[in-house]
């Protein structure tokens, strides 16, 4: 019982520390290392833009950062 108490705490503080950023319409359509199709997105966290890469063809309208 103790352990189920500590994997929920230990569960919910880690969601508690995530921000929401949301992509600011920028994408760059780019080949991986392995051949595959993927997308360059980019984001915005508070004012700070950064890019993620996902093996997709389109960009999520936001992401999770912890």
């Amino acid at each position: 019982m103790k352990t189920l108490i500590a994997i929920a705490l230990l569960t919910l503080s880690l969601n508690a520390n995530a921000a929401t950023a949301y992509w600011t319409g920028q994408m760059q359509y780019v080949q991986t290392v392995t051949y595959s199709q993927g997308v360059n997105c980019q984001y915005n966290l508070h004012g700070q833009t950064f890019w993620r890469t996902f093996i997709s063809t389109f960009c999520p309208s936001s992401v999770e950062v912890y």
